[in-house]
C-alpha cells in the first residue's frame, strides 16, 4: 500500500501561483492553468447560493452545487494532469490541494492518503481551513446541523475521480456551520462507502435533478392555479359586496333612511368581511349577507315618521 500524506518528501516542488495564473490586462482575460476564469467575489456566490436553496430547496439545490463542483474539480484535474507530469496519482492529489488554496476557495489540508494498487481501495482525509461556502451559510443562515460545504465536496469527489482514474466520492464529516474549528472530509472509492453507495451516487446523478425540477414545476403549476382560482373567487365576492352595497343604500333610500349610525356601518363592515369567505369552508359562519336577507332586516316592522337618522 502506497501512503502519501501532507508534508511528506514529493520529487517536485509545490505549485506556484504564478506557474498557473497568466493575467492578461489588455484583453480582459485570466487563466489559471491555461483555462479562462473570472474572478467573484464570495458575497456574489454566498447570494447566488441562498438563491438557489430559497428558489429550489435545500436539497435540490445541495445536489446542484455538489454536481457544479463535481464538474469544476474533475475539470481543473484533467488541466493539470495534461500539464503536470504527475508520476503517481497522490502527487495530483496534493496539487489539488494546493490549487484551491491558491483559487481563494479554502485553505485545504492533505490529512492521509492511502492507496493500494492491487485492490484499487482509496481512503482520503482533508481538512478545510476557512471555507468560504460554510463562511457564507453562517452568515446568511446561522449555524446549521449538517455540513454545508455542497460545492467542496463535489469539487473534491470530481478532482480525486480524474486523479485515480475510477469513482471517489467525499463527504463532510465535520463543518465550520456547525461549530467546528474547521472543516473534515473524508474520500473513498466507490466500493468502500459500501451500503452508503446508493444515496451518494444519487447525489451525483444529474437525472434525480431534473425529475426534481419537473416535480418543483408540477407543483408549482398547482399552486398558480389555486392562486387563480383563489382571485376570482374574491373578485366575485367583491362585485357580490358592490351589488349588496347599491341595494342597501337604495332601498334605505326608499324607506328614508340615512345610514350613517354605528350599527349600521357595523352590519356593513361585517358584510365585507364575511362576502370574500367560501361559505362552505367556514364552519363558524351560520349566514350570509346577501341582497335578499339584509334588505329584509332593514323591512320596516310598522309605519315610520318621515325622515328618521338611524
Amino acid at each position: 500500500m502506497n501512503r502519501h500524506a501532507r508534508g511528506l518528501p514529493r520529487n517536485d516542488t509545490p505549485l506556484q501561483l504564478a506557474e498557473v495564473l497568466d493575467f492578461r490586462p489588455d484583453q480582459g482575460i485570466i487563466r489559471l492553468h491555461e483555462q479562462r476564469v473570472v474572478i467573484l467575489s464570495a458575497a456574489a456566490m454566498g447570494l447566488l447560493r441562498k438563491e438557489l436553496v430559497e428558489t429550489l430547496g435545500v436539497e435540490t439545490a445541495r445536489r446542484l452545487l455538489v454536481r457544479f463542483g463535481f464538474a469544476d474539480g474533475y475539470h481543473d484535474a484533467v488541466s493539470l494532469r495534461d500539464r503536470s507530469a504527475w508520476t503517481r496519482p497522490e502527487d495530483g492529489l496534493r496539487d489539488g490541494a494546493e490549487l484551491h488554496t491558491l483559487e481563494g476557495i479554502v485553505r485545504a489540508e492533505v490529512v492521509r492518503i492511502e492507496h493500494d494498487r492491487a485492490t484499487g481501495r482509496f481512503e482520503q482525509e482533508v481538512v478545510w481551513h476557512d471555507s468560504y461556502e460554510a463562511e457564507q451559510h453562517l452568515h446568511h443562515y446561522g449555524r446549521s446541523a449538517d455540513p454545508v460545504c455542497w460545492s467542496l465536496v463535489g469539487y473534491w469527489s470530481g478532482y480525486a475521480s480524474a486523479c485515480m482514474g475510477r469513482e471517489v466520492y467525499f463527504r463532510e464529516r465535520e463543518c465550520l456551520s456547525q461549530g467546528h474549528r474547521a472543516c473534515r472530509a473524508v474520500g473513498r472509492d466507490a466500493e468502500g462507502w459500501g451500503d452508503e453507495l446508493r444515496a451518494i451516487r444519487e447525489d451525483f446523478q444529474a437525472a434525480s435533478l431534473g425529475q426534481e425540477v419537473e416535480r418543483l414545476r408540477e407543483v408549482v403549476g398547482r399552486r398558480v392555479k389555486e392562486l387563480d382560482r383563489r382571485e376570482r373567487l374574491l373578485e366575485r365576492r367583491e362585485r357580490e359586496l358592490n351589488l349588496l352595497r347599491e341595494r342597501v343604500s337604495r332601498h334605505a333610500a326608499s324607506r328614508q333612511f340615512i345610514v350613517r349610525s354605528p350599527a349600521m356601518d357595523e352590519v356593513l363592515e361585517m358584510a365585507a368581511r364575511v362576502a370574500p369567505l367560501d361559505t362552505a369552508a367556514a364552519g363558524d359562519v351560520s349566514f350570509r349577507f346577501d341582497a335578499v336577507r339584509l334588505p329584509q332586516l332593514l323591512a320596516p316592522s310598522r309605519p315610520r315618521a318621515p325622515p328618521l337618522f338611524a
